[in-house]
């Protein structure tokens, strides 16, 4: 999981699209935070706990 979250939904734009802004140290960090903050839009995700885990 991202421990600094480091995005936001900016208001400008059209309103059919979805903006996020997204900084962090490294490019692969910047589109993990930003997958983040794609996920987030479909399912808020301070509602979710970790349950059970296994190995496959």
């Amino acid at each position: 999981m991202i421990d600094d979250m480091s995005y936001s939904y900016p208001d400008e734009g059209p309103p059919a699209d979805l903006l996020i802004a997204a900084e962090a140290k490294t490019l692969g960090e910047t589109f993990a935070q930003v997958a983040y903050a794609m996920f987030e839009i479909i399912t808020p995700l301070e509602g979710i706990a970790e349950k059970e885990e296994f190995t496959l």
